[in-house]
């Protein structure tokens, strides 16, 4: 009976100290860095055009989530990935029937805008690990250096110019906290912008 009534005790200053935790930090500000599988899976597509080099940043998001509750939180979220495509051997016919090679440069910008509704289901003092899902506005943009006005994206890259509507999932996210306000975190996910991440946090 002393260990359930102990066992008990302890529960329940847990759940004081996660309850406390929540109400006393309601604002969380990230800076994350992701990695992206869209750039390998690029480079690695053979296209008739020849070989293509592909170059591209990390996944760069700003992010803000804002506690409803003890379990929910509600975010925003915008990140920025450009992916450069050099092809040393471009071939292709002129407005005027003329066959023409030269070498082109594609830039080419993802960015994403995003609502985060988040579970969490382990708050501590230190630790605090969520999941959830990401309901975004996915835009590709491009800035071709070509002579060939007729130059399509989507034939030469696999990807075309425009904006979607996408969801990704949140598999698992966690941040942990070395002090009151200041800490690092690491989140797993399916969709863009990125698959996995590290990220600089802050809350108040």
């Amino acid at each position: 009976m002393k260990k359930v009534v102990v066992a008990i005790a302890v529960c329940l200053v847990a759940w004081t100290s996660m309850q406390a935790q929540n109400e006393e930090y309601k604002l969380t500000l990230g800076a994350t860095v992701g990695y992206s599988l869209t750039g390998a899976l690029l480079n690695s597509v053979d296209n008739a055009f020849g070989d293509i080099s592909v170059g591209s940043t990390p996944a760069l998001q700003l992010s803000v989530d804002y506690g409803l509750n003890n379990w929910f939180s509600i975010g925003l979220a915008g990140s920025l990935q450009n992916f450069d495509f050099d092809i040393p051997e471009y071939s292709f016919t002129d407005d005027a029937g003329d066959f023409q090679t030269e070498a082109v440069n594609i830039d080419f910008n993802r960015t994403t805008i995003a609502i985060r509704p988040l579970f969490h289901y382990a708050n501590s003092d230190n630790i605090d690990m969520y999941s959830g899902l990401r309901i975004q506005l996915v835009n590709r943009g491009f800035n071709i250096d070509s002579t060939d006005e007729n130059l399509d994206t989507e034939t030469v890259i696999g990807v075309a110019e425009g904006s979607r509507i996408g969801v990704g999932i949140v598999a698992y996210g966690v941040r942990y906290y070395f002090t009151d306000n200041i800490g690092a975190g690491l989140e797993i996910m399916w969709g863009a912008p990125y698959v996995a991440s590290l990220s600089v946090n802050a809350r108040f």
